[in-house]
Parts: structure tokens; C-alpha cells; sequence
């Protein structure tokens, strides 16, 4: 189960977040100039996510200040373990990004069989297949309709280079839409092409919601 706060709460990653009915720790604060505020997502959703409600959901490894999320493959394997319940119409990654000890993504979930369910099976698929021993619960935020998506996707991406692991956003190789990889060699040949298709196109007619810096 996520967790709840009430109150002001502190989010991994930024200064304490203004309350309403209840916060949801995983929003963080910008230290960047803010970008231009869309009222709307500016790619489609599949017809089977019945409203653009969208979350940004942070998870974070048992061990954190390691780095058991970005060995060897694993952060492939993390990405294909998410195309796959997307491919199974469970949920939408509008963004998915994995750092040392803990991933962060911009997710739109199926109705059924819902956030709670979707995520406690993710985590368990992967804890089981992939070796990975996740914290209890995740951190979810509901982006408000004053939120924008676009800074949301800003802040995420700008999280390896705030934590001096790139130094630009673009050359962490650990992030993807679904129309595919973000950072520099993200991907195998062969993963890219499941990605894009053989002939290079989309394999979903998605648009990239930004470009790089």
C-alpha cells in the first residue's frame, strides 16, 4: 500500500509539499527554472486508460546510498519488466527513469486492475525475477490540474545531474518513454528495435513528450 501523510510531508528528493486532503511523499521540489505549464498531456493515451490522471510514483531500494539498481542489466530488465504490464494494459509509462537506488516514473493506470494492485505485483515480479529488495510500499503524487507534466518530466530527468552523476540530463542512459530510450546507448540494438519496431518507426503511435536539452 502507498503511503500516506497527514500534514506536511517530507518527499525523498525535495522540501515539504503543501497538504490537502492527504500527500503522497514523491513530489519534489524544482530547483530549475520552471518550464512552460500545459493544461493537457501532450501525447496520446491508450484508449483503455479511461482519464489522464497521472502519477508520479517514486520507489526506492532496501539499500539505499548503493547502487543495486544500476548493475550490469538490471535497469533493462527493469524498463522490460514495465513495457510488459504495459503491452498487459495495466498501466502507461509516460516516463521511467532508474537511478542507483531508486526509480522514478510519471505512470497512468488501468482502472482494474488499479495503482495498488499493478504496483505490489510489480514489485514482487521483480524482487523475485531480478533480484531486487525493494522498501515497503512506494510514494505516489496525483499531478493536480495546476501541475505541469512538463516540469514533472524536467525534474526527473535532471535527477542524475543534481546528484553529480551526469552532466547533462541526456547522458544518463537509464531512461525511457514509450517511444523509447532517452539517454546515450539506453538500449541494445535488438531492444531498440523491439521498441521502435524493425523499421525504425514507433511501435505505438506515441509522441515524445520533450526533447533533450
Amino acid at each position: 500500500m502507498s503511503n500516506v501523510f497527514m500534514g506536511r510531508a517530507r518527499s525523498p528528493n525535495g522540501p515539504p509539499m503543501k497538504s490537502e486532503h492527504r500527500d503522497n511523499r514523491g513530489n519534489g521540489g524544482f530547483s530549475d527554472p520552471a518550464l512552460p505549464v500545459r493544461k493537457k498531456l501532450p501525447h496520446e493515451i491508450p484508449p483503455w486508460i479511461e482519464n489522464d490522471t497521472l502519477f508520479f510514483i517514486t520507489v526506492c531500494a532496501e539499500c539505499r546510498g548503493a547502487a543495486p539498481l544500476c548493475q550490469i542489466d538490471i535497469p533493462t530488465r527493469l524498463w522490460d519488466s514495465i513495457r510488459h504490464r504495459a503491452d498487459m494494459h495495466q498501466w502507461w509509462p509516460h516516463l521511467f527513469l532508474v537511478m542507483p537506488d531508486h526509480v522514478h516514473a510519471l505512470m497512468s493506470f488501468a482502472t482494474v486492475p488499479g495503482m495498488q494492485r499493478t504496483m505490489s505485483s510489480w514489485k514482487r515480479f521483480t524482487a523475485r525475477t531480478i533480484g531486487i529488495a525493494w522498501q515497503r510500499d512506494f510514494f505516489d503524487h496525483r499531478l493536480r490540474r495546476d501541475e505541469s507534466f512538463i516540469e514533472k518530466c524536467h525534474y526527473i530527468r535532471m535527477n542524475p545531474v543534481r546528484d553529480g552523476l551526469a552532466s547533462r540530463p541526456e547522458d544518463w542512459p537509464h531512461i525511457w518513454t514509450m517511444v523509447g530510450a532517452l539517454g546515450k546507448s539506453a538500449l541494445p540494438r535488438q531492444d531498440k528495435e523491439q521498441a521502435h519496431g524493425r523499421d525504425g518507426s514507433p511501435s505505438r503511435p506515441q509522441i515524445n513528450p520533450f526533447r533533450p536539452e
